[in-house]
């Protein structure tokens, strides 16, 4: 594991570590630029215009109760178990959710389909 290798391994590990650590998070930074206003631009689209107001709020409210919690639980795992075990469950947290996003996406995609299909049919009457 890259960034689990610390300054007592080897000190050359530890600043490929803390380097690739920096690329990793700029890359990450630089991406939620287009993300985020990318995803807000869809909200109007995907919500009815009388629900907007509410669906802005609660998206507002979930971020702010995911980084709270999320920041706590952090630091209470890297405090109780360390450094190396907060990164395998950062892995172990990004191997659980890959499969359920690819889960949820799957059935959108099957709803939209019937969605479109019964509103070509609705369009036959």
């Amino acid at each position: 594991m890259l960034f689990a290798c610390s300054s007592e391994h080897h000190p050359l590990c530890f600043v490929l570590a803390c380097r690739a650590m920096y690329v990793l998070l700029f890359l990450q930074f630089t991406s939620s630029t287009f993300y985020d206003p990318a995803r807000r631009a869809l909200e109007p689209k995907l919500v009815p215009k009388k629900q907007l107001h509410l669906a802005t709020t609660l998206d507002t409210f979930a971020w702010s109760v995911t980084v709270a919690v999320g920041s706590s639980l952090g630091g209470a795992v890297v405090s109780k178990l360390g450094t190396t075990m907060c990164f395998c469950t950062g892995q172990l947290h990004l191997l659980v959710r890959s499969p359920m996003r690819v889960a949820i996406a799957g059935a959108a995609s099957m709803h939209m389909q019937h969605v479109m299909h019964l509103m070509k049919w609705s369009m036959l009457f």
